[in-house]
């Protein structure tokens, strides 16, 4: 492989990631994730040995993030680093498995297409298990390859510590397992009589080395998986159409807008065309490992775009094959111009920060946080129903010490090292506590009751004067998210900021 070609994509992605850093917000499962991961080892240990379980995900990444946090102080500027350094490992194990499968052309191009994916631009980024996942799979995928090419005893053990790692830091890996069975089972159909054994042998160890996260799994399995997700089918079809939009585009365009998506729309479907008739037989079958997992990831109702980074190395591979190997030059041609189209897409809405499907990643929560502390500061009361404000405002109330702050400090308001701080239940239990001035920061609830909150900000508008209200991050596709998915009660904004003063209340 020419190294050049492949390691100056990835430096130049690794550079902007970096420096891009502050431009996207935190997102909930990030600062929940980062929370649990502050937890002592013995805790998060227990909790599997005990069968409970966290984050419907197993212990592997929380450890890793738990150390890393331990070694930098949880500084702000650094909790990304380690995803973004995963991501770009996994880009460079892809290639060097494209090498393997197709040669040396194929891994140029899986590099690059990863590169420029904006979809990877954002998630690739977040402080959770989704890059990790992204690395243990492309490390598989590049282990099984060398496997199947050369079936070593060194090769074997490989692939085996790499899927061990996958399972131990994803449920769904054993779905993925299984595929790269059925693939070697295909491959070496006309000796099946003997090749069934190194399979089962292999099936059973992993077994076996399970046996800690056994009871996790199957509580996950039998608690947390419901056909649809709880969606209505239509939901359900319309959620999986999106989240293979988003693979491609990121979310930095919404579907909903139209001038753009309607291109990229079909940008994506010639790709996906181009890439099933065109890629060759290796990469053609994990092409359709691809679909299968993708489907079933979402008629389980377990398909949202952050998990979908864990298959996204079965995608990219054979679009990135489809177009080093492609004898047809019209059909290379189309291939190159959508993946082309597809990508200007998603990086003009990077670019311009206007058309964002899910406007998270351009929440204020920073400017939040600091309103928020200036406010404690000045003896006044901060209620919040965010986990990204809570996040953000801990660094907020740490100003002075280098964005670092305790490792065993988490953002959820009873660890903020402050007694003016409240989610709306503990401000109820506290007797509802006001100062002179009290901010009430409400976001958006996902699978959380909007009662606390709903009854606080009744409480303070009839005792407190209300001296300010902003709603910000205008939502442009909440009517059809309102339609088609009515159980997150989505709202025309993303935030909503109120500061009462309360001095009458008071005295």
């Amino acid at each position: 492989m020419n190294r050049m070609k492949c390691s100056l994509p990835l430096v130049l992605l690794g550079l902007a990631m970096v420096a891009t850093d502050p431009w996207f917000a935190h997102i909930d499962d990030e600062c929940a994730i980062i929370e649990a991961a502050k937890h002592p080892v013995r805790q998060t240990v227990g909790l599997f040995l005990h069968g409970t379980g966290q984050h419907e995900h197993p212990p592997l990444y929380d450890l890793i993030l738990h150390g890393w946090l331990r070694i930098t102080g949880a500084r702000m500027r650094l909790l990304r680093l380690p995803a973004v350094l995963f991501f770009l490992a996994g880009l460079w194990a892809l290639g060097q498995a494209a090498a393997e499968m197709e040669g040396h052309s194929s891994a140029s191009k899986m590099v690059w297409i990863g590169a420029l994916w904006p979809y990877g631009f954002h998630f690739g980024r977040l402080a959770g298990w989704y890059s990790f996942n992204f690395l243990l799979v492309a490390l598989l995928t590049w282990a099984y390859v060398c496997f199947v090419k050369v079936p070593t005893r060194a090769r074997w053990v490989w692939m085996f510590m790499s899927a061990l790692a996958l399972v131990y830091a994803n449920y769904f890996a054993w779905a993925l397992l299984g595929c790269l069975a059925i693939d070697f089972a295909v491959l070496h159909r006309q000796e099946l009589a003997t090749v069934w054994r190194p399979i089962v042998g292999t099936g059973l160890l992993l077994v076996v080395a399970y046996l800690p996260l056994w009871r996790p799994f199957w509580r996950e399995v039998m608690a947390g998986v419901q056909p649809g997700g709880g969606h209505t089918w239509l939901g359900s079809l319309l959620s999986g159409v999106y989240n293979l939009y988003t693979m491609f585009v990121s979310e930095s365009v919404g579907p909903w807008f139209w001038a753009l998506s309607v291109p990229a729309g079909l940008g994506i479907a010639a790709c996906l065309l181009v890439t099933c008739l065109q890629a060759p037989s290796a990469s053609q079958r994990f092409f359709i490992y691809f679909v299968l997992l993708l489907a079933s990831m979402t008629v389980l109702g377990i398909g949202n775009v952050r998990r979908l980074l864990l298959i996204a190395p079965w995608l990219l591979l054979p679009v990135a094959a489809a177009l080093a190997i492609t004898g047809n030059a019209y059909r290379r041609g189309v291939l190159a111009l959508s993946l082309a189209l597809v990508a200007a897409v998603g990086w003009y809405g990077i670019a311009t920060r206007r058309y964002y499907g899910a406007p998270r990643w351009v929440e204020p929560w920073t400017e939040l946080a600091l309103e928020g502390a200036e406010t404690v500061r000045q003896g006044g009361v901060v209620i919040a129903d965010s986990t990204p404000f809570f996040f953000n405002l801990r660094y907020a109330l740490a100003a002075g010490q280098a964005n670092r702050i305790d490792c065993t400090f988490g953002p959820s308001p009873s660890t903020l090292g402050s007694d003016r701080v409240y989610d709306p239940v503990q401000w109820r239990t506290a007797g509802n506590p006001i100062g002179q001035h009290t901010l009430l920061i409400k976001g958006l609830h996902f699978g959380t009751p909007e009662g606390p909150m709903q009854e606080t900000e009744l409480w303070l508008d009839q005792r407190c004067a209300l001296e300010g209200e902003s709603r910000l991050v205008p939502d442009p596709g909440w009517k059809a998210k309102q339609r088609y998915f009515p159980q997150f009660r989505q709202l025309p904004w993303r935030i909503e900021a109120r500061l009462y003063n309360c001095m009458g209340e008071l005295n």
